[in-house]
């Protein structure tokens, strides 16, 4: 059966919708705060050594990183399934739907050229205006 796979435990969103794609695993029991990051500007061996731990245990073929809660953790997740896996499959919130739609996320930097018919506007990428 397929995981979706939380950085941290989720308290204040509904993940309903996030349920239908597997069952929860949780890596770390909570945010990196400023005092889990050294001096060197890194996180807390902790959380590290158990981020890595699920990034071994993810299968990129059937589980999902959920895009919710703690950023840095969230970025660090996908540095290491990325040099793992490869492409991989997270959850991403849609506020209009209101629920969770699964996004394949690939490493190879080569294989992503954006066509205008894609993102369906011609002034792409979009050009900062001149009042900024």
């Amino acid at each position: 059966m397929s995981r979706v796979w939380l950085v941290h435990p989720i308290d204040k969103q509904d993940l309903s919708s996030a349920a239908q794609y597997g069952s929860f695993h949780t890596i770390n029991h909570r945010f990196v705060y400023a005092d889990q990051i050294g001096d060197d500007g890194r996180i807390n061996k902790h959380f590290i050594a158990k981020m890595r731990e699920a990034a071994q245990q993810f299968d990129a073929g059937n589980d999902y990183l959920l895009i919710a809660g703690d950023h840095l953790q969230i970025a660090q997740m996908c540095a290491f399934i990325a040099q793992m896996w490869g492409s991989f499959k997270v959850l991403r919130w849609d506020r209009k739907a209101e629920g969770y739609y699964p996004v394949i996320l690939e490493e190879d930097k080569d294989s992503f050229e954006p066509q205008l018919d894609d993102i369906g506007d011609e002034t792409w990428p979009k050009q900062r205006r001149p009042d900024r």
